[in-house]
């Protein structure tokens, strides 16, 4: 039935205690592929895996995150083509990086822009249990969401309110992709 809005409570693969709505597949075929460092640690991947999965399952179809290459290089061809076709790179830099002000002492990760195509994880200032959170939190600005007052896409990490995608977050990627029928966590 087309209206199987029901709230059902379903534990997916991204963590296993996550608790999703269930709401029918919206089905667009449209294919983010993302390329990972190959600098980050097995552990670091398997944490932007779990982020990955939390947002396929929030965005239910409307987009589907899809890691095509866990060694990614910094191959200035393949960045060009990542960029020519909407992709995702998640890149890991070091807080002695050129990219952040030296007298940023806090920044997490970032993203070139709201609706880029970059992430960049200063993985030397995350601990392992804040990585998949804090991925979550950039993947959510490379799909158009701006920071929130509270929830997943606040500006300032909260390890508890960074656990999964919240209503707010959302709502707000439905408004900006023009589309309903997405999952959140309960």
């Amino acid at each position: 039935m087309k209206l199987l809005v029901l709230i059902l409570v379903l534990l997916i693969g991204c963590g296993g205690d996550k608790k999703y709505t269930l709401h029918e597949k919206i089905d667009t075929k449209r294919v983010m592929e993302v390329k990972v460092d190959r600098m980050f640690s097995e552990r670091e991947k398997v944490s932007i895996d779990k982020a990955i999965g939390q947002w396929n399952m929030a965005m239910n179809g409307a987009i589907e995150v899809k890691v095509i290459d866990k060694s990614f290089n910094m191959d200035i061809r393949s960045m060009e083509e990542t960029f020519k076709t909407g992709g995702l790179l998640v890149l890991r830099i070091s807080s002695g990086s050129t990219l952040i002000a030296i007298e940023d002492k806090k920044t997490l990760a970032f993203t070139d822009k709201i609706g880029g195509n970059v992430v960049y994880v200063v993985s030397d200032r995350i601990e392992s249990l804040d990585m998949e959170g804090v991925v979550m939190h950039e993947m959510g600005h490379i799909f158009g969401i701006r920071h929130r007052v509270r929830g997943l896409m606040q500006p300032s990490y909260v390890r508890k309110e960074y656990g999964c995608i919240d209503k707010e977050a959302v709502e707000e990627l439905e408004r900006v992709m023009g589309v309903r029928g997405m999952n959140y966590c309960l």
